[in-house]
């Protein structure tokens, strides 16, 4: 980019167009071209979740020299934010990192480039979607091999930059254009900084969701910080394991003690009689407290997961290593998947391969952690996720490359987004997979004139984009009353490589799937999901069952079965993590009766004693049978909630 003189200039990203240029340049053509032999470092190197600070990122050049047109790209995730100071939460294209010119003294964290003395450079800061993009071009001179440039993040005598909240490792991505043709190239190793949990503010305590009597369990316990409940550093603590029903202690004390991820998991002996328990976690010198989630003695298991996020590779931040880690280690999730857009592996089946499946199959250990393999997909109509039971995936489109919603793709080739999802159907015929809906209430919404039950059996309910389940023709509900049969799952869509994690406050990002599965395999979680034997939360790993017996016939969660002369008769158990302040029953998705136990954990029944015929859905665009419908809708009284997928009865 040059001035109307013809002097070098620093590129912008900063509208509509550039910026899809700068997603194809940097995403995906630049990724993968023979890095420049550049030595970067940022010092700190280390932080603290949200830790404020001046950053220093040296670039040397040991071989090539920088000329006058060349241009060096530094990416700075936009989840790193200012320190305090700032009045007023302003516009993302110029929160945070700004040029030195455009903000004043403790209103912004100011860029600033230090290059030899005989070099001049220009520089121009942007906003593109989930970085800030820093561009400097070298308008006269040159870096000379050996010598540097140094970029700083803030100053000392204005707003710092905080590091991200998130503990993960933060790459600074950095780019080199060596003859200002915009042939940008990756520098051989990108700086980064290892962010750590903060100071420990509270514990979290995670058990298994069922157990039998007297048998060894594992109570896995954290010490979080509250900047982003990641694992603490710098926590040292004696902990005790209890039963929440008495004073007796079942384990410790523990001592935690760790610099970096303090963390140890326990092992406990579960009670003899059945029931419901609760454990307690106290460290009593550091007045810390928590309870764990509940656990059914002598029931069946629930496994939680997250079957969709992102990171860098897709749309986000994070290494895949970071992410499979984050969900194993932190949240300690039993099942996951990473679900994102293949920015980074554009049509080349190879490099999918090697970054996105290689990678989950590595971490995959089946009895332990189970790494599902998932891609997203864009299509006409909304966003669906495909999942398949083994280790391999296919590619299904990339929002990069679209095409016309009428496009007839050729059985077996590559399925372009923007096209209808009977298509992506198509293509999947002869490989067994399945397609999950998600948002429908958002980003455009759901079309669910396309309904295909086999390939589409559950729907996610909960994300970090807000709770579909009513509201809009796009909604869950609105799709229920159409035909469509779906079980119900939650997920986070994280997009910055943590599953199963978000603010932790209602409906920011946190989300769940439940699964009543057979044993904790790929092939046996797979199996539940198309079943339907699943539900939804928030995030709180709530127990939720239920069945509906009407004339002899049981039917649980998920399942189908024939309209009944008579009542029918639900049986409802439900165990949450706070006091449950209403369990709902709605029928063909209207209330129809509610309690409210004010306890944690409740089992109840409820007769429908109703004429169902009078409440069939007669009528709908598929041509369904006439049929009714129920499920069951948890409240807890911190406002998380859970969802259980329906149960349907037809006319015969």
């Amino acid at each position: 980019m040059t001035d109307p003189e013809g002097a070098p200039r620093a590129r912008r990203w900063d509208d509509t167009k550039e910026l899809d240029r700068y997603w194809w340049q940097f995403l995906c053509d630049t990724y993968d071209k023979e890095p420049v032999p550049v030595r970067a470092s940022i010092s700190p190197a280390v932080a603290k979740a949200g830790e404020p600070g001046v950053w220093r990122v040296s670039l040397a050049f040991p071989e090539d020299a920088l000329r006058a047109g060349a241009h060096v790209t530094l990416e700075i995730s936009s989840h790193w934010q200012l320190d305090l100071g700032r009045p007023v939460r302003i516009h993302p294209t110029i929160l945070h990192v700004a040029h030195p010119d455009e903000v004043k003294p403790g209103y912004g964290c100011k860029v600033t480039v230090e290059t030899p003395t005989r070099v001049e450079h220009d520089l121009a800061v942007s906003y593109a979607s989930y970085s800030h993009v820093i561009d400097i071009a070298i308008t006269s001179g040159q870096v000379a091999p050996g010598e540097e440039i140094v970029i700083r993040l803030a100053s000392e005598d204005g707003s710092k930059l905080r590091a991200q909240k998130h503990a993960q490792t933060a790459v600074f991505h950095t780019f080199v254009d060596l003859l200002g043709d915009s042939d940008y190239r990756p520098v051989a190793e990108h700086p980064r900084v290892e962010v750590i949990g903060n100071h420990a503010a509270m514990l979290k305590l995670l058990i298994a969701s069922a157990a039998k009597p007297g048998e060894s369990i594992e109570a896995y316990v954290t010490a979080v910080d509250l900047k982003n409940m990641n694992p603490a550093s710098g926590y040292s603590g004696e902990v005790e394991i209890r039963d929440d029903r008495c004073e007796a202690a079942l384990a410790g004390p523990v001592r935690l003690d760790d610099e970096r991820f303090a963390a140890k998991a326990i092992s406990v002996r579960a009670p003899e009689s059945e029931g419901v328990v609760y454990l307690t976690a106290i460290d009593r010198d550091n007045a810390m407290l928590c309870r764990s989630n509940p656990c059914r003695i002598g029931g069946e298991r629930v496994y939680f997961g997250d079957l969709h996020g992102q990171n860098y590779i897709g749309q986000g931040v994070g290494s895949m290593d970071d992410y499979y880690t984050w969900a194993r280690d932190a949240e300690r999730l039993d099942f996951c998947a990473w679900a994102g857009y293949e920015y980074r592996t554009p049509l080349d089946g190879d490099k999918w391969r090697q970054r996105v499946v290689d990678v989950g199959n590595r971490y995959n250990a089946e009895g332990k952690f189970v790494v599902m393999q998932g891609l997203e997909w864009s299509g006409h109509g909304g966003h669906r996720n495909i999942y398949v039971p083994g280790g391999d995936i296919p590619f299904h489109g990339s929002p990069l490359r679209r095409a016309p919603r009428d496009t007839v793709v050729p059985k077996g080739e590559w399925v372009p987004s923007g096209v209808r999802p009977t298509e992506l159907w198509r293509a999947l015929e002869d490989i067994e997979a399945i397609t999950v809906p998600h948002h429908p209430k958002y980003m455009g919404g759901a079309d669910w004139q396309y309904r295909n039950d086999a390939m589409q059996p559950v729907v996610e309910v909960c994300s970090q984009w807000g709770i579909s389940e009513e509201g809009s023709p796009h909604s869950v509900q609105a799709a229920l009353l159409l035909g469509h049969r779906f079980g119900f799952i939650g997920g986070t869509d994280t997009h910055v490589g943590q599953p199963g994690h978000g603010p932790h406050n209602v409906n920011e990002g946190i989300g769940l799937a439940g699964v009543y599965a057979a044993e904790l395999t790929r092939r046996a979680i797979f199996d539940a999901i198309v079943a339907r034997r699943c539900y939804a939360t928030t995030g709180p790993r709530i127990r939720l069952d239920y069945g509906l017996e009407a004339d002899g016939e049981v039917l649980r969660m998920g399942q189908e079965g024939r309209v009944h002369e008579g009542p029918r008769t639900l049986r409802i158990s439900v165990a949450g993590c706070e006091r449950v302040a209403k369990v709902e029953i709605l029928r063909n998705c209207e209330l129809v009766h509610c309690i409210e136990p004010g306890e944690r954990h409740a089992e109840f029944e409820w007769v429908d004693t109703d004429d169902l015929n009078e409440h069939l859905i007669r009528e709908t665009p598929f041509g369904d049978k006439p049929f009714a419908l129920y499920y069951v809708r948890v409240t807890q009284e911190d406002d998380h909630r859970a969802w259980g997928s329906p149960i349907w009865l037809s006319d015969a």
